[in-house]
């Protein structure tokens, strides 16, 4: 990418366009659920059941990270569809949460450049060669007040 500040300005404005939708994404008010809801087929064991054969046992589990294990829970069926949601909704805010980390990653080489401008500009508007530290000021009006004594 060019060193140019527009375009820098650019992708910066168009970034935090990106940014404002994320974080509103982020601040709407849902219920989230950690984990998965998924359908688990398995075999009863019987050998006269018709698993047997093929056609497997269904139901839906909830595979549950809260606290600090990971247990797989058979929820209710009256909760599935609510289940369903918050786990979708936890999965949008973590990649929300994601992106918004990558943002701001893509966003400091323009901030980096920006900075660069601006200190390129004010080295041309006022050369650092002007500018005099407190010591290099101070022996300036020694040596000025030294050729003032001198013309007296």
């Amino acid at each position: 990418m060019p060193d140019d500040p527009s375009s820098s300005r650019q992708q910066l404005a168009r970034l935090r366009d990106e940014l404002c939708q994320l974080v509103a994404s982020l601040l709407e008010r849902a219920p989230l659920w950690r984990g998965t809801l998924y359908r688990l087929d398995r075999l009863c064991g019987h050998p006269t059941c018709r698993c047997a054969q093929g056609h497997l046992h269904s139901t839906m589990v909830l595979s549950d990270r809260t606290g600090d294990r990971q247990q797989t829970l058979v929820p209710n069926a009256a909760d599935l569809l609510r289940l369903r949601s918050m786990t979708a909704q936890y999965r949008q805010f973590r990649q929300a949460r994601a992106r918004l980390g990558k943002l701001f990653r893509a966003m400091l080489p323009h901030i980096d450049r920006l900075e660069q401008a601006g200190l390129d500009l004010a080295q041309q508007q006022l050369p650092r060669a002007r500018l005099l530290s407190d010591k290099q000021q101070a022996h300036a009006r020694a040596k000025r007040k030294a050729s003032r004594r001198g013309k007296e």
